[in-house]
């Protein structure tokens, strides 16, 4: 069970400057527009927000994390972390999140043949989505609202979002060379399909720790356009 400590004094030794600078937004921020005017959601948020300034909460926590901490629901804790990622927004890249969550997929090898995404950043969830509609894609997370599962087609339509324009057109000459597309002209979006179905089908057959390690390391640098054809070919020896 993950416990906030009790806060004492002692907890801000070192941050004496920040918790200053936390205190007086603290308080200018609850006196305006009137003293006592703000609603307990916002209070809430706020006083979120400055534990989390105060190192005292994680600034990209798991919901399970903060139901823990604060001893609060799930919803609750969901509807924090939202607020705080909001008035964060300047500072949190959403796309870089994102691009790490999909290099971390779980590969669902029942009937459907589907890709899920772990995801508990309730931001990151909304921008995912959104992602896939501009895409022409729709997700299911009708079973469990932490996992985003999609189609092949889908995983690769974001990768070719993400894997920088200049290195597409290598990228798909190593899948090629690695034996996943046969076509020299065929789009990546097609070759990136081949590699996430035959992928699916690997895992079905052999879903060793060692190949999911093989996977972990191998998709950060394929979605990154610096994958050779030596390492995707190993995903499937």
């Amino acid at each position: 069970m993950i416990n906030l400590p009790k806060i004492e004094a002692a907890s801000f030794d070192g941050k004496e400057e920040k918790a200053k600078e936390v205190l007086a937004e603290l308080l200018e921020q609850y006196r305006r527009p009137s003293f006592g005017s703000m609603s307990k959601r916002d209070v809430d948020n706020m006083m979120f927000k400055a534990m989390q300034d105060l190192g005292l909460i994680n600034m990209n926590p798991q919901a399970y994390e903060v139901v823990q901490a604060l001893h609060v629901t799930s919803s609750k804790a969901r509807n924090l972390i939202y607020a705080s990622a909001l008035s964060r927004e300047q500072g949190f890249d959403v796309d870089k999140a994102l691009i790490e969550a999909l290099s971390k997929p779980r590969f669902l090898t029942g009937s459907d043949k589907m890709i899920g995404i772990d995801i508990d950043n309730p931001l990151l969830i909304d921008h995912l989505k959104y992602k896939l509609r501009s895409l022409g894609f729709v997700t299911d997370g009708s079973f469990n609202r932490d996992l985003v599962k999609m189609t092949p087609e889908a995983m690769s339509a974001l990768y070719v979002e993400y894997v920088p324009e200049q290195t597409r057109a290598a990228l798909m000459g190593e899948l090629i060379a690695a034996g996943i597309e046969e076509e020299p002209n065929a789009p990546l979006i097609k070759g990136m399909k081949k590699f996430f179905s035959k992928l699916i089908e690997k895992v079905a057959e052999d879903g060793t720790d060692e190949l999911l390690n093989r996977i972990g390391e191998a998709l950060p640098r394929i979605i990154a356009g610096a994958a050779s054809h030596a390492l995707i070919a190993a995903l499937f020896a």
